[in-house]
C-alpha cells in the first residue's frame, strides 16, 4: 500500500500529459454540475445525521446535580471551573417549566455520592429554604416600599396645591392641607418601617447564608474533585467521539482520495464524481477535527483572549484590516496553485503543441518544424540518447523511446 497516496505517480504511461488533459477530465455539463452540487449538499446533511448517531452511540459521563453548584458557590469554587456549567437542570427548571414550583430534589450523581455532597447539601438545605422564604418577603416588603413612595409623591404634589390654594386665598378649596400633612406623616412613618423591616431581611438572608458557608467550607476539596473528575470524564467521552469518528470516516477520505486521482490520473470521465464524493468526506474530516480542537483548547485561555481583545478595541480593528488583507490573499494563493498546475510553461506548452500550435506566438506549425518560423522558439530538442530531434518538453523521445531520466519507455 502507498503510504503517500496524496503524491503523484510519475511512472504512469500518460504522467507527462496529465497537466493540460485533467481539465478536460473535470468538466461536466450544467445538469451534471447541478447534481454534483446536490451529491455534495446531500452527502454532507446524511454525515451530519450520521455522526450524530454516532456519537449518541458513546456513552455520556454523568452529570453533575444542580445542587452542586451551589454548593460551589457557597464554598467560593471557582465560577468558570469546567463542570458547573454542565449540571443536571432538571431541580433548577422545575417540572413546570422554567423556576417551576414543585422542582423535584437533585438526583445527585454516583461520585457526588462517593464524596458525601449528597450529605452535605441536605444540612444546608433548611437554611437555603429559609433563605427563601426570607427572599419572598424581601421582595414583598420592597414591592410595599415602592407603592408607599408613589403615594407619598402623589400626596406631596396635593399638598403643594394645597398651598398654593391657601396663598391664592381661595374661598373653597379643593385639598385638606392639615389632612395632607398629616398623610405624609404617617406614609414617612410607614416607609420607614417598611425600610426597617428591609434591612432586618437582609441582615437574617446574610446570616443564613454566612451559615451556609461556614458549613460547606469543609467540602470545598470535595466540591472541586467532584467537578475534576467531570471534567476528566468529559474529555475522555469527547476524545472517544472523536476517534470513534475518525475511525469511519478518514477511510473513505483515503478511499476517495485514491480514486479520485486514480481517475484524475487516467484521465477519467467519472473523476468529477470522485472529486464530488472526496469533497464531500473532506468537509466531514474538517468538521471532525475543528470541533475536536475547540474542544481540547482550554475554555478559560479564549475567555481570556476575548476578554483583553474587548478591552482594545483598536485590537479588533487591526485584526479586521488582517482580514481584510488575509482573505483574498488566501484564495490568490489557492488560484495560484491550480494556475500552476495547469498554466505553467510545460503544461502551456504541451496544451499548444498538442492543439499544433506555437507555445509563444500560437502560429499554425507542424511536426517537422524545430523552431517557430516566426518568433524562432525552440520547438525540439536533439535526445542525448539516439541524436534525433525530439520535441521539447516531453518525457521521452519521439524516436527512440527513451526518457529523459534514462529510462525506457513503457511497451
Amino acid at each position: 500500500m502507498n503510504l503517500f497516496f496524496w503524491r503523484k505517480n510519475n511512472q504512469g504511461q500518460d504522467a507527462a500529459y496529465a497537466p493540460y488533459e485533467e481539465i478536460d477530465a473535470k468538466r461536466t455539463s450544467k445538469l451534471g454540475y447541478f447534481f454534483l452540487i446536490l451529491m455534495v449538499l446531500f452527502g454532507v446533511l446524511q454525515g451530519q445525521n450520521f455522526l450524530g448517531a454516532l456519537t449518541n452511540s458513546v456513552t455520556q459521563p454523568e452529570l453533575n446535580s444542580y445542587c452542586l453548584s451551589q454548593l460551589a458557590q457557597y464554598a467560593k469554587v471557582d465560577p468558570t471551573k469546567q463542570g458547573l456549567s454542565d449540571v443536571d437542570r432538571s431541580y433548577y427548571y422545575g417540572t413546570n417549566g422554567y423556576y417551576g414550583n414543585t422542582a423535584p430534589e437533585c438526583v445527585f450523581s454516583t461520585r457526588e455520592k462517593e464524596l458525601t455532597l449528597d450529605s452535605a447539601y441536605a444540612k444546608i438545605l433548611p437554611l437555603r429554604t429559609e433563605i427563601a422564604t426570607v427572599e419572598t418577603s424581601i421582595q414583598t416588603l420592597q414591592q410595599q416600599i415602592y407603592a408607599a413612595e408613589q403615594q407619598k409623591q402623589n400626596t406631596v404634589k396635593e399638598y403643594d396645591v394645597s398651598l398654593q390654594e391657601k396663598m391664592a386665598n381661595t374661598q373653597n378649596p379643593v385639598f385638606d392641607q392639615n389632612g395632607l400633612q398629616s398623610a405624609i406623616v404617617s406614609a414617612d412613618a410607614y416607609v420607614n418601617g417598611l425600610n426597617t423591616e428591609l434591612g432586618a431581611a437582609i441582615a437574617r438572608k446574610q446570616t443564613l447564608e454566612n451559615s451556609i458557608v461556614k458549613s460547606v467550607a469543609p467540602y470545598k476539596s470535595a466540591i472541586q474533585k467532584a467537578l475534576d473528575q467531570y471534567a476528566h470524564d468529559l474529555v475522555v467521552y469527547q476524545f472517544k467521539q472523536f476517534l470513534l469518528s475518525l475511525f469511519f470516516i478518514l477511510p473513505l477520505f483515503v478511499f476517495t482520495w485514491r480514486f479520485y486521482n486514480s481517475a484524475k490520473d487516467g484521465r477519467s470521465e467519472y473523476a468529477i464524481i470522485w472529486g464530488g464524493a472526496l469533497a464531500t468526506v473532506s468537509i466531514m474530516l474538517a468538521e471532525i477535527l475543528l470541533v475536536f480542537v475547540y474542544q481540547i483548547l482550554p475554555q478559560g485561555i479564549l475567555q481570556a483572549i476575548f476578554s483583553f481583545l474587548e478591552a482594545f478595541q483598536i485590537l479588533w480593528a487591526v485584526l479586521y484590516w488582517l482580514g481584510f488583507i488575509l482573505v483574498p490573499l488566501f484564495f490568490g494563493f489557492l488560484i495560484y496553485l491550480i494556475q500552476k498546475k495547469f498554466y505553467n510553461k510545460r503544461a502551456v506548452m504541451m496544451r499548444a503543441l498538442k492543439n499544433e500550435h506555437c507555445p509563444n506566438c500560437s502560429l499554425k506549425i507542424n511536426h517537422t518544424m524545430n523552431n517557430c518560423p516566426v518568433c524562432g522558439y525552440r520547438l525540439k530538442v536533439k535526445c542525448t540518447s539516439c541524436g534525433a530531434m525530439s520535441m521539447d518538453g516531453g518525457s521521452f523521445c519521439q524516436e527512440c523511446g527513451v526518457g529523459v531520466n534514462g529510462l525506457p519507455g513503457h511497451m
